[in-house]
């Protein structure tokens, strides 16, 4: 049902009355997050952008290093997001700075917040957990000390979920 609701969304703000409006979005496929105020995506011209999604105003135009692949996720007052492709960071709205910036193992393809880290899926690197308060790594699982490079594998966006809910069931907490 969310599908439809999604689709539904995207034919309408495709709509040829406002054609022009949308002619330089240029959104990542797979990139688009829709909350109950926002349109947030990232660009192929390496852009994270922040739209109101009831009148498509221009909230939040980020410029970043490297295209980001993953999803952008806002959280209270911060917009989260890979800055590069060794880097995750996250933006103050309020404010408009950078409030932290973390190095991370490889291109983070996806990642989902359990319950104040972020578990992050890093192409061809392995599993990272970060703070989201501090940036602070609290779990990095480097996949290329278990098998060699001809070998290195890409975990997929369900395995970082069933990893969430395993370290749920096990009661880990940020150390």
């Amino acid at each position: 049902m969310k599908f439809i609701k999604y689709l539904l969304i995207i034919l309408l703000s495709c709509q040829e009355s406002k054609a022009n409006l949308y002619e330089d979005r240029n959104v990542i496929a797979g990139t688009l997050s829709i909350t109950d105020l926002y349109l947030i995506y990232s660009t192929w011209d390496s852009y994270i952008v922040v739209e109101n999604k009831s009148d498509n105003q221009l909230l939040y135009k980020i410029k970043i290093k490297d295209k980001c692949y993953a999803k952008p996720m806002i959280k209270g007052d911060n917009l989260y997001f890979p800055m590069s492709d060794k880097q995750f960071s996250s933006y103050n709205l309020k404010t408009k700075k950078i409030d932290w910036t973390c190095e991370i193992g490889g291109v983070c393809r996806s990642f989902k917040l359990f319950n104040d880290i972020f578990i992050m899926n890093e192409k061809s690197y392995g599993i990272s957990g970060v703070d989201i308060f501090t940036g602070k790594k609290h779990l990095n699982f480097n996949i290329n000390t278990m098998t060699n490079a001809v070998f290195q594998i890409y975990l997929p966006t369900i395995l970082v979920l069933m990893i969430s809910i395993f370290m749920s069931v096990i009661g880990y907490v940020k150390q």
